[in-house]
């Protein structure tokens, strides 16, 4: 059988054409039968990345797949040769562990894989790595609150070029609605679609000085290495990308108190828990205080550690639905059932959306109880920053 050096070579005399092109064109020859490169999914990397190397990474996913790939019945695999990924990347990426849809091949043929924990339980990416920031939290934890009351918080805003997202959204909303196979979910709990965000975290907030202190370090979060690898991975143009697929909960799937869509890419969730990291270590610096929940029957807390609370809380995600935009001074909090709507939307996709700015919002309630607050109600902005490299 040739070798990988022999079929390159032969093909390239062959052809006259590029490496991507031979490949895309030809089937069973060579070896490579049941195979699709698409040389738009590995686009500025050497073409030999096309021939995988004694060690790669081989990706497999929907994300891969062009959309006639399952009438013809191609089998698309993609590879990265790691020789070809710069030292400085690879050293982000060893933060944390891949999905079960990354699979790192060696010599021997044997395959190391690892699986996401349950997708309901909040918690890290993986194998991700926040030692030292969480000792940094540890050193000020005198400033992080739990089970306070928040007065505002910080998010990342979608801006005008999610509408698919937008769309889906409403569409899901509409069948929730008008099914009563969901009639326990209200209408009134869920967010304005002008509204959805991703939330970074939660403070509580009582003097002018400690909002002046907010608004200082969110431009200082500007000057650090986690907001510079936000701004690698956006475009100049619509800002982060953030592919968005099937439902999750929080509470448990027959009581449930809020149900929100899931960020598909590992490495984006990474990115965005990394950022708030940073700038609660900020805040805490600051003299802010940040407040975390109380633990739950469903999610028992892991540390008695209040800075480690931070890290193991937070979860990145986009609320659709949640009960206190129905209901903010009923106790107890209400719940509904979402196992069957969580279940129907499992692998929906309701990306992307585009994130391009950093918002610190007050929350409606906090100088007033609002019994009829409506979801475009539930908060205001405050202050917010463009995430713009020019700036």
């Amino acid at each position: 059988m040739e070798s990988v050096e022999e079929i390159k070579e032969r093909r390239s005399r062959s052809s006259g054409g590029s490496v991507a092109q031979s490949v895309e064109g030809e089937g069973a020859e060579g070896g490579l039968a049941g195979c699709q490169f698409h040389s738009d999914q590995v686009k500025g990397l050497d073409e030999s990345i096309l021939f995988p190397p004694t060690n790669y990474v081989e990706l497999r996913g929907p994300g891969f797949q062009r959309p006639d790939d399952h009438v013809w019945g191609r089998t698309v695999v993609e590879y990265v040769d790691l020789r070809q990924i710069p030292a400085r990347l690879m050293g982000r990426l060893s933060q944390y562990r891949p999905t079960e849809d990354i699979r790192v091949r060696r010599d021997d043929g044997s395959s190391d894989s690892w699986s996401e924990g349950s997708e309901e339980e909040p918690g890290l990416v993986p194998g991700f790595d926040d030692s030292d920031l969480a000792q940094d939290l540890c050193d000020s934890s005198s400033n992080i609150r739990v089970n306070q009351s928040p007065t505002h918080f910080f998010s990342l805003a979608f801006n005008r070029h999610s509408t698919n997202l937008i769309r889906e959204f409403n569409a899901l909303k509409r069948v929730v609605i008008d099914s009563a196979e969901y009639d326990d979910i209200r209408p009134s709990y869920f967010i304005g679609d002008k509204k959805l965000h991703i939330t970074l975290g939660l403070v509580r907030v009582e003097t002018p000085q400690e909002l002046s202190q907010c608004e200082s370090a969110l431009l200082e979060l500007r000057e650090s290495q986690e907001y510079r690898d936000i701004l690698e991975e956006s475009s100049s143009q619509k800002g982060l990308l953030l592919g968005l697929s099937g439902l999750g909960y929080f509470g448990s799937s027959q009581n449930s108190r809020v149900v929100y869509a899931k960020i598909s890419e590992v490495h984006k969730v990474a990115l965005i828990k990394r950022l708030w990291f940073r700038l609660s270590e900020i805040l805490i610096a600051h003299g802010v205080s940040i407040t975390v929940p109380s633990p739950t029957p469903e999610h028992p807390p892991t540390s008695q550690n209040p800075a480690e609370a931070v890290l193991q809380n937070y979860t990145p995600h986009v609320t659709f639905i949640n009960t206190k935009y129905g209901s903010r001074s009923e106790k107890p909090r209400l719940t509904f059932d979402s196992s069957k709507l969580v279940r129907s939307y499992s692998k929906k996709n309701f990306g992307p959306g585009y994130i391009s700015e950093i918002q610190f919002n007050e929350l409606s309630g906090s100088q007033q109880t609002r019994l009829n607050s409506t979801p475009e109600e539930v908060y205001k902005t405050v202050f917010s920053i463009k995430m713009d490299s020019n700036q």
